[in-house]
C-alpha cells in the first residue's frame, strides 16, 4: 500500500509540474500576440465619450493571418474599426495554434 501511495505522489507531481511549465508558454504567447494586436489597431481617431473596454475573440487561419469572429462591443463604429484594422492582417507571433480561438481584451481611451 506504501508503494501505491508513492507511485501516486510522484505521479500527481509530475503531472502538477507539467502543467505549471506549459502556462508559461502559453502566458508569453499570449502577450506577444497582445503586444501585436495592440500595434495593428494603432489609434482610434473616433470620439468617445468614455473609456471603452472591449474584447476581441479571433483565430489564425493556415496562413498565419487574423480572422475577427467577434468583437464584444455596442458601439458599431468601434466594432467596425477593429475588424478593419485586424482581419486578414499577418499574426507574426510564432508557436499561435491554427483556428484556436484567442481572446484578447483591448481598451480605448477617452482623448481629451
Amino acid at each position: 500500500m506504501k508503494k501505491f501511495a508513492i507511485v501516486f505522489l510522484v505521479a500527481v507531481m509530475t503531472s502538477v509540474s507539467t502543467f505549471s511549465n506549459n502556462d508559461d508558454s502559453v502566458k508569453e504567447i499570449d502577450l506577444k500576440l497582445r503586444k501585436k494586436i495592440i500595434e495593428l489597431l494603432g489609434n482610434y481617431k473616433g470620439s468617445l465619450d468614455t473609456n471603452l473596454k472591449t474584447t476581441v475573440d479571433f483565430i489564425i487561419n493556415k496562413k498565419g493571418e487574423i480572422i475577427v469572429v467577434s468583437v464584444d462591443s455596442n458601439k458599431p463604429n468601434v466594432a467596425s474599426f477593429i475588424k478593419n484594422k485586424l482581419n486578414y492582417q499577418i499574426a507574426s507571433v510564432e508557436n499561435l495554434q491554427i483556428l484556436k480561438t484567442y481572446r484578447v481584451p483591448v481598451k480605448f481611451l477617452k482623448q481629451n
